[in-house]
């Protein structure tokens, strides 16, 4: 829906705001688009939480409440690409070679509960074609990760559980990690891709093998590794 005008006489052209956060120029003698599409573009629909920066390009790709995963570029500041999907999605990764981005559905807006809640979808990183769907969870994903080496992605769930799946054979289910008392908000891997990183709604921080999901009881034993990245909260 259109939101707001503004047409400046002088120069035949007709500025419009759509609901969805986007601009377009006009012109105002025969309604051409003066740009072939908006000259601004946003996610529109309550919060964007999925944010993911290519590993090898000034790209990075987000995910939205508004249904709609977009890819940017950082250096022009604006939008080179654009999926439409059914279900939020509040996670985004890409993987490390840059050649896939894998997404998980699902999110509370404010609503009952979504179809695809717990789905993740692995997209082409050129095309945001899909290459692969799946689901083990029938809550939404909050968080997604690959290891450095690319041969794993983790998915954390509302469930309280985080996901292994192997990304050199089909995204076949490997692991499960599931010592979590609460939702997981936060994961990261480290540098060498053995050990991961998970704290929950009930602000505990564990970790897991990230092969075998299996529970590391204490830290120390990992104290003096590098993370690959860290998004923990604490």
């Amino acid at each position: 829906g259109i939101r707001a005008l503004c047409w400046e006489p002088a120069a035949n052209t007709l500025v419009i705001g759509t609901r969805g956060g986007e601009l377009y120029e006009i012109s105002s003698i025969n309604g051409a688009d003066l740009h072939g599409g908006p000259i601004v573009a946003s996610h529109c629909v309550n919060e964007v939480w999925g944010l993911s920066i290519h590993p090898k390009k000034p790209h990075f790709a987000t995910a939205g409440d508004d249904k709609t995963i977009r890819v940017w570029n950082y250096d022009t500041h604006e939008m080179i690409d654009l999926l439409k999907l059914d279900t939020p999605s509040r996670a985004i990764a890409y993987a490390p070679d840059g050649n896939s981005i894998a997404i998980g559905l699902g999110g509370r807006v404010g609503r009952g509960r979504n179809k695809k809640d717990g789905v993740f979808m692995i997209l082409d990183g050129n095309d945001l074609k899909t290459i692969h769907e799946g689901r083990d969870t029938r809550e939404w994903i909050t968080d997604a990760k690959y290891t450095p080496d690319g041969n794993t992605l983790a998915l954390a769930s509302r469930d309280n559980n985080v996901y292994f799946y192997d990304a050199t054979n089909g995204y076949a289910p490997r692991a499960v990690f599931g010592k979590h008392s609460s939702f997981v908000t936060n994961i990261d891997f480290t540098e060498d891709s053995q050990w991961l990183q998970s704290c929950s709604g009930a602000y505990d921080l564990l970790f897991c093998d990230a092969n075998t999901g299996a529970h590391l009881p204490s830290g120390a034993r990992i104290k003096d590794l590098q993370w690959d990245t860290w998004t923990m909260p604490m």
